[in-house]
């Protein structure tokens, strides 16, 4: 039985930094069963692509905030790709393959913008160790950091 005060720890995903405020979360590609994209931060259900394929999911950072120094995600056997909006409009890719938590100051560094992207060519969590769609109903998470 839980009692107050009683304390949980995550072994396999220690996390640094604090989770950067969004304003907003939209999903450019089809999620699992429609669910909506701010189910990706940790402590929602998570998600996964339409029939477990591809999914990506936009970040709108608020305005003035801290300066990021990576992605705590828990998807650590499917590889993503960070992307962010230029000031000239265009995406840009910061860098693929990633698995798991991302924590690196310098390549966040002397990047200011305010639309960040995940992507995932697969979640077929089937293909991952450890990690199943009955986990809490959902699917990966992932927080940008600050």
């Amino acid at each position: 039985d839980w009692r107050v005060d009683d304390y949980v720890t995550l072994l396999d995903f220690p996390r640094q930094g604090i989770a950067a405020n969004v304003s907003n979360y939209i999903n450019i590609t089809n999620t699992g069963w429609n669910i909506s994209a701010d189910c990706i931060r940790f402590g929602k259900c998570g998600l996964v692509g339409g029939w477990w394929k591809e999914m990506e999911i936009e970040y709108k950072l608020e305005k003035g905030g801290n300066p990021l120094i990576g992605v705590h995600s828990d998807s650590i056997n499917l590889p993503y790709t960070i992307k962010y909006k230029n000031k000239k409009g265009f995406w840009v890719v910061l860098k693929e393959h990633c698995l798991g938590t991302v924590i690196d100051p310098k390549l966040f560094s002397g990047v200011s913008a305010t639309k960040w992207r995940l992507h995932w060519l697969s979640t077929d969590m089937h293909q991952s160790e450890g990690l199943s769609t009955y986990r809490s109903g959902g699917g990966f998470h992932a927080d940008f950091l600050c």
